[in-house]
């Protein structure tokens, strides 16, 4: 891999990092603000317009909804973007983990998708959780380079996919 590619992986990655963190945060708002609700239909807001209306106010706002579907689809495009840019690093961390972060962002839009159209439970809710902290924690780990990172240990690396999930989970079950 010539520098200029590994220059090129490393500002995709990172960009798409701060793009699942924003989508991440985004999708907390969402919540809190019961933003989904005022955005019934899927992939827009609305079956016959794309963007939705300003709205005055953080509750129950549209907009909220709608620029965290756009983000996390342009997060989608990057991880892909990071995945095959990653083929052909030596490291089989660079070259794996933006196509699971990939299957996880892409896990949790579907699982986003139904939570809108569906009402689904608490505990598919926080599945939708997991999908995104798990893209979120694969990404950091992500080197990009020709040389061989330090080889971390299984262990450490599951705990890492693992610990926000439970986090999450426990800080959910608390609050209700």
């Amino acid at each position: 891999m010539s520098a200029a590619a590994s220059t090129t992986h490393r500002r995709v990655a990172r960009w798409a990092s701060v793009l699942i963190f924003v989508t991440v945060a985004l999708g907390g708002m969402v919540c809190a603000t019961d933003s989904s609700s005022s955005c019934p239909a899927w992939p827009t807001c609305y079956s016959d317009q794309v963007e939705p209306a300003i709205q005055a106010g953080w509750l129950e706002n549209p907009v909220i909804e709608f620029i965290h579907r756009l983000i996390s689809f342009i997060a989608l495009l990057l991880l892909a973007w990071t995945g095959l840019l990653g083929r052909g690093a030596r490291d089989v961390r660079v070259r794996f983990y933006p196509w699971l972060a990939l299957v996880c962002g892409v896990g949790s839009a579907i699982f986003g998708m139904m939570i809108i159209k569906f009402h689904l439970p608490l505990v598919l809710g926080l599945l939708d959780l997991a999908f995104a902290l798990i893209a979120l924690t694969r990404l950091p780990i992500l080197r990009a380079g020709d040389a061989a990172a330090p080889a971390a240990t299984a262990g450490g690396e599951t705990g890492a996919m693992i610990l926000p999930f439970v986090a999450a989970m426990l800080a959910t079950l608390a609050i209700d």
